[in-house]
């Protein structure tokens, strides 16, 4: 069994974001305990002010050890430091700050049992419990097989703390007799908890955390939720989150030998990825990460002049990048636009942007993914991912698609095909994203994924001469962003939408920008 962890890394979140990629793990293949090096254990029996039951041994295997490939945590009947029960709280020597996390656990079942996966700041930033914020991807009472939750808390110091978060969740089968993946998704906006993929709850953090009581512990929107946390697992015996009118009076060890299924189990923990890229947009024509397309394009008989860094067709404006497209002479050509290419790149990884659409005849926005080096030939043998397309007059339908195979016209292209949604994508901001490993290329629509394609085999199309010698190729290489709008061209064949704009039609427009609020790139160690 193994845990692993996709965050994202605070140090190089700078203006642009970037994809998760899998920063930490563990196994758990090994015997006893686990590793020192990975974790280390509380003891005691003080239930940390929540009056618990048990005492917390420091890694004595009859409350924890390493069993065919899973981690047990063993919640026993057993005296020990005054308390009738014994029970392991165990947590990661590492910390981050960001991430998706995820757990496939299996969680134990009897009266006043407390599984809990969760996490904690590493340093205590903002104060004591709980100023410096706490984060739940998973709490269950062992007499509710059926019950999760996910909870946030935050606000001031005790007792000027507040909580959010899911409440109870009951589902229609037991987390006590199978695994379940329990994942829990941060950043600078939000916290989503997920179960088997399907998220049930999701927190806002953007935004003044404190609980109006005592004093304001935070100066910035996100506090305390923007510092390193790290995993803590165990099971606690009974106390404060039982309350005696609900649950009856506390669990004695006379009851405790009727206990189902005293031990958590857990296949893996996940980090899934790590934040190594971001751009907030922030700062108006940051050149330290972005590079301009100048010029008439020809590609595609598209009709728009790309210029550079001209504030008329891309500029900053309170935290998003505008890309506008206008209707105006340029070098022969009757509209204008821009066109932005990241000077960074990355092999596979998670990339996300979150933006709204423009809408009107014939534009064209993309965000897609180039190779920073035809190292397999001039296009498309060197690939292509394009992870939004979408056209101006059909503002409900976006596409995504892969191009490779040889230098055309040897090309092929697979992708998502037009994708209708229930939404006006010019409307109101989305999150488009694509996950790239070795095996698949994914697209998502604001965190579900509505595609696939396996790049596990060979890419070739079977015309003119073979570019590549391993499976995977051309999509084993750097990539980098670019962002655009284009104006008509063969994206929009006259059969379908009639002839090409015209300056005139453009006054028309309904709306020639598109914004985007920020991207992301999260990849995988």
């Amino acid at each position: 069994m193994f845990m692993r962890i996709f965050v994202l890394s605070a140090a190089l979140v700078v203006s642009c974001r970037a994809d998760w990629q899998l920063v930490w793990s563990d196994e758990f293949n090994g015997s006893g305990a686990p590793s020192a090096g990975e974790w280390h254990y509380e003891t005691g029996g003080s239930g940390w002010g929540n009056n618990e039951l048990e005492y917390y041994t420091n890694g004595d295997t009859n409350n924890v050890r390493q069993e065919g490939g899973h981690l047990v945590i063993n919640a026993k009947v057993h005296e020990q430091g005054g308390k009738h029960f014994t029970s392991t709280r165990m947590l990661s020597n590492k910390a981050w700050t960001y991430g998706k996390f995820e757990a496939r656990a299996k969680l134990p079942k009897g009266k006043h049992l407390w599984p809990a996966i969760w996490m904690m700041p590493q340093n205590s930033v903002y104060g004591p419990w709980a100023a410096s914020g706490e984060i739940d991807i998973m709490e269950a009472r062992g007499q509710k097989p059926n019950v999760v939750q996910g909870t946030i808390h935050y606000g001031g110091s005790a007792p000027n703390n507040v909580w959010s978060g899911s409440g109870e969740k009951t589902y229609g089968f037991d987390f006590t007799a199978d695994f379940h993946t329990f994942t829990l998704e941060w950043n600078q906006q939000t916290i989503k908890w997920s179960i088997d993929g399907n998220e049930y709850h999701s927190e806002n953090i953007n935004r003044n955390m404190w609980s109006h009581k005592g004093t304001n512990p935070y100066n910035h929107n996100v506090a305390p939720f923007d510092q390193a946390f790290h995993w803590i697992l165990n099971i606690a015996v009974g106390g404060n989150f039982f309350p005696e009118g609900q649950y009856g009076p506390q669990v004695t060890p006379a009851e405790a030998q009727h206990w189902e299924k005293p031990t958590m189990e857990i296949d893996y923990l996940r980090g899934n990825w790590q934040l190594v890229w971001s751009d907030e947009f922030n700062v108006d024509g940051n050149d330290s990460e972005w590079k301009y397309s100048s010029g008439a394009w020809t590609t595609n008989n598209e009709l728009q002049y790309y210029a550079s860094k001209r504030k008329e067709n891309t500029r900053v404006e309170k935290g998003h990048l505008i890309i506008e497209a206008k209707a105006e002479e340029k070098d022969g050509r009757h509209f204008t636009s821009a066109r932005l290419t990241s000077k960074k790149a990355w092999t596979y990884g998670k990339f996300e942007c979150r933006a709204r659409l423009p809408k009107g005849k014939h534009l064209w926005p993309a965000i897609w993914l180039m190779p920073q080096n035809n190292e397999f030939g001039k296009w498309a043998a060197s690939g292509e991912i394009d992870i939004m397309e979408y056209r101006g007059q059909r503002t409900d339908t976006i596409a995504g698609a892969i191009h490779y195979g040889g230098v055309a016209p040897d090309t092929v292209s697979k992708g998502t095909k037009d994708r209708k949604f229930s939404t006006d994508f010019s409307a109101t901001f989305h999150t488009f994203g694509l996950t790239w490993d070795k095996n698949d290329i994914k697209w998502f629509l604001d965190g579900k994924e509505f595609h696939t394609e396996n790049i596990n085999r060979d890419m070739w199309s079977g015309k003119g001469t073979n570019p590549y010698k391993h499976k995977g190729e051309p999509y084993n290489k750097d990539f980098h962003w670019i962002l655009n709008i284009a104006v008509g061209g063969k994206f929009f064949p006259e059969k379908v939408f009639g002839p090409q704009v015209t300056a005139g039609e453009a006054t028309k427009w309904e709306k020639p920008t598109m914004e985007v609020d920020w991207l992301r790139v999260y990849q995988q160690k």
